[in-house]
């Protein structure tokens, strides 16, 4: 099982959010998985995550894709949809942080039935999230969320994304593209997938998107398994750091293995 981040450019208010992210995730799940961040530069990120992830640059794959400068965050995937095929692999932004106990990510970790995607939804969804994609995602798609995405070892988004990233490449210049593009991609390439049902959809209550515009009026978080601190400056990170970083304590901790963390929770 993997556990991928990535982060470019300019990353130095971002290290503790990405620290605090992997932490919620080695608390969670220990030495049961493998905590991979890619990046452009990996000597500056291996320091930044010492002792909890490892650090790999896109340029150690040896076709990477993916990896192109914009206003669209299609370099999250760079430097493959799939890092491997035989293990459940999960892209997870790094503002996203487990803060409870996430049955449903756990059962999906397990692999069975093998061939199922595991995707976030938007809690205030809206078509605008969809990007310059928004013309390709079916109208009866739900809102999904690109920030956390799973797919067991059978389960292999490659084809569909890089079909929509090619498009994306020749119908929408510079100028135009749009943050959400990336994401209206995801949800674009997942469509003939939901179609066939082979596509979990996590539930909003317990995995929240937490922003001024969604959730905002949330004061705890008990009952919630994670959340996706979005929206420039990730006003929700600071507001729950006191509960995310108590969480992410165990994964965070020198020499921790993780089990011992399994065991208490």
């Amino acid at each position: 099982m993997i556990f991928r981040w990535s982060i470019w450019g300019d990353k130095r208010d971002s290290y503790k959010m990405l620290r605090q992210s992997v932490g919620t995730f080695r608390a969670c799940f220990g030495t049961l998985a493998r905590y991979v961040v890619y990046t452009d530069e990996p000597g500056e990120v291996s320091m930044a995550v010492s002792g909890i992830a490892e650090a790999r640059g896109y340029d150690e794959h040896p076709n990477p894709l993916f990896n192109f400068d914009s206003k669209a965050t299609w370099r999250k995937w760079s430097p493959a949809v799939r890092l491997t095929e035989a293990e459940t692999e999960i892209y997870v932004d790094s503002d996203v942080f487990i803060v409870g106990e996430p049955d449903e990510l756990r059962r999906f970790c397990d692999g069975a039935p093998g061939d199922r995607f595991l995707t976030m939804q938007e809690s205030d969804g809206a078509r605008w999230c969809f990007g310059r994609l928004e013309p390709r995602v079916p109208a009866d798609t739900p809102f999904i969320n690109a920030g956390l995405i799973g797919q067991q070892p059978h389960a292999d988004l490659t084809e569909d994304l890089l079909a929509q990233y090619k498009w994306w490449r020749v119908n929408v210049p510079p100028e135009l593209a749009t943050f959400h593009d990336e994401q209206g991609a995801v949800v674009a390439a997942l469509a003939r997938h939901l179609a066939a049902g082979c596509v979990e959809l996590l539930p909003q209550d317990r995995y929240r998107i937490v922003s001024p515009r969604s959730n905002s009026e949330l004061e705890d978080l008990e009952g919630t398994a994670l959340i996706h601190a979005t929206h420039p400056g990730h006003p929700a990170f600071g507001r729950f750091l006191q509960h995310i970083s108590g969480y992410s304590k165990a994964g965070l901790a020198p020499k921790s293995t993780g089990q011992a963390d399994l065991k208490t929770r």
